[in-house]
């Protein structure tokens, strides 16, 4: 805000000077006269700019969230700074004007700048002439260039934040769902060793488990200083990639941190897919976007926070027989929670330390659902009963966690894009996937840096709309007419024209 102020501050100032400076050239006024009849004819046209470039930055500074947080003291620096300069330039300027201004001849540098500006003026002025006396093109051009400006918005890359380099990735390695700490551990050192002679690598670390699973695993790479390496965090992102995809045990996906703090962790793109059915066509739905949203060839990777690969043991009683054998159902409950539930049932103190005390049969006994078939239940007449005779047993996948999102049984699409895929286009890619896909009874919403993405990406368009309305309101007030502003505010979205250009060509 302090640079950009740099360049506003002076353009009153640089009126001011101007005026008074043709007075006396043209006029051949004293500077003291000059700065009388300058500050008459140009003094509201001075307060004019300077309320209005004020005005302008007031919504950016009530609003709220993350744009608040990031643009707030930028508005308000930029606000102060135009308000001051515009009473610099009614009273310091002009009287500063007319003490140090002279009047007389021009020294050769001066003469060369005056005639230099007197040919870009002239150029000027024929174009100027040359469009009013063509207005029919002069309007095509105008309504072309407004056309084009709205065409290339709707389709300029959008992102959170531009991704910068921090001097460190990030990678989060999934084994499966089976998987122990040890053999997430075994991958994961892999993966260190695979990546141990990148000569850019500073250090290197790694938590397994980091999130209770134990088939999750974290890593880290931080680099050394931006000078002391060739390669950008890009670039060693894709190398990193390449090595990593040598791992067959477990899936393993690179990516640089947010760029903006609070915007949550995981991949940058997470959509969330939600219905009052059940969870089984949750999991169906988000399973059909996560492999058609692969299938795009936009993403490094794609994942459905649900899965039914988890196993499950299903322990069905036969109750007649338990009843024959004189097997209470409670009974069989508490010993199959005793034996394999490991849940506490009391706590020892030993040394000043209290520990829990955890029963459970040894490792070879619950190694196989089957075994359970070989528990004994005492029954009511003090018979020790085999399971096996009162109880089946089957085994099925079933989803680890059934999660809820507002209440309604949800699944979380995360996805990864490739590095010229921003996360705006990459989110309106699984938005469309899952639009064309989904039935009536689904619903999708967004959590982490997508949510936020969303939220500020309206704030900000909210923002801009309503430094649009106060600027009018603000020129309305000052011309007393509401048809004056719309000669100045033409040159908004044809000032747009020249923003949106370098973006679609890649330079922003």
């Amino acid at each position: 805000a302090m640079v950009l102020a740099i360049g506003l501050v002076v353009d009153d100032a640089i009126v001011v000077v101007e005026n008074i400076h043709r007075h006396m050239e043209e006029d051949g006024l004293s500077p003291m006269q000059a700065a009388f009849n300058g500050m008459r004819e140009i003094s509201s046209a001075v307060i004019a700019m300077t309320i209005t470039l004020a005005a302008v930055f007031a919504p950016l500074a009530f609003t709220g969230g993350l744009t608040g947080a990031l643009f707030r003291e930028f508005a308000v620096t930029l606000a102060g700074s135009v308000v001051l300069s515009g009473v610099v330039a009614l009273t310091v300027t002009p009287m500063m004007s007319a003490r140090i201004l002279r009047a007389g001849s021009h020294s050769r540098f001066q003469r060369i700048v005056d005639s230099t500006f007197g040919r870009v003026e002239n150029v000027y002025e024929r174009l100027v002439s040359g469009s009013l006396k063509y207005r029919p093109v002069t309007l095509m051009i105008v309504i072309a260039l407004v056309a084009t400006t709205g065409f290339m918005f709707t389709k300029t890359a959008s992102e959170l934040a531009p991704e910068e380099d921090q001097g460190f990735l990030l990678s989060i390695v999934n084994a499966p769902r089976y998987a122990t700490s040890d053999y997430t551990e075994t991958y994961v050192n892999q993966i260190l060793g695979l990546v141990n002679n990148i000569p850019e690598t500073r250090a290197r670390f790694s938590a397994v488990a980091f999130q209770g699973p134990t088939n999750n695993a974290f890593v880290g790479f931080a680099f050394k200083d931006w000078a002391d390496r060739t390669r950008s965090s890009k670039e060693l992102q894709e190398d990193i990639t390449g090595r990593l995809s040598k791992v067959a045990g477990v899936e393993a996906f690179v990516f640089a941190p947010p760029t903006l703090p609070g915007s949550g962790g995981g991949l940058p793109i997470t959509m969330v897919v939600r219905s009052t059915g059940e969870a089984s066509q949750v999991y169906e739905a988000a399973e059909d976007i996560k492999n058609k949203a692969q299938a795009s060839g936009r993403f490094l990777a794609v994942q459905n926070s649900m899965s039914y690969d988890a196993p499950q043991v299903t322990v069905t009683i036969d109750r007649d027989r338990a009843a024959a054998l004189n097997l209470p159902i409670a009974d069989i409950g508490r010993t199959l929670t005793l034996l394999v539930g490991g849940a506490e049932v009391a706590q020892f103190d030993r040394e000043s330390n209290s520990y829990d005390i955890i029963p459970q049969v040894p490792q070879n006994f619950r190694d196989n659902p089957e075994k359970l078939a070989e528990y004994f239940v005492r029954s009511a007449s003090g018979e020790m009963v085999p399971l096996s005779a009162v109880v089946k047993i089957s085994t099925n996948a079933s989803p680890a966690v059934i999660e809820q999102f507002n209440q309604l049984n949800s699944a979380t699409i995360s996805a990864l894009p490739l590095p010229t895929v921003t996360t705006g286009d990459g989110l309106k890619t699984i938005e469309d996937i899952a639009r064309e896909s989904l039935p009536d009874t689904f619903f999708i919403d967004y959590t982490g840096q997508s949510r936020q993405e969303k939220e500020q990406g309206y704030t900000i368009i909210i923002a801009f709309a309503a430094a649009v309305l106060v600027i009018y309101l603000v020129l309305a007030a000052q011309f007393e007419s509401f048809r004056d502003p719309l000669i100045i505010m033409m040159s908004v979205p044809l000032s747009i024209f020249g923003a949106i250009v370098p973006l679609n060509l890649g330079l922003g």
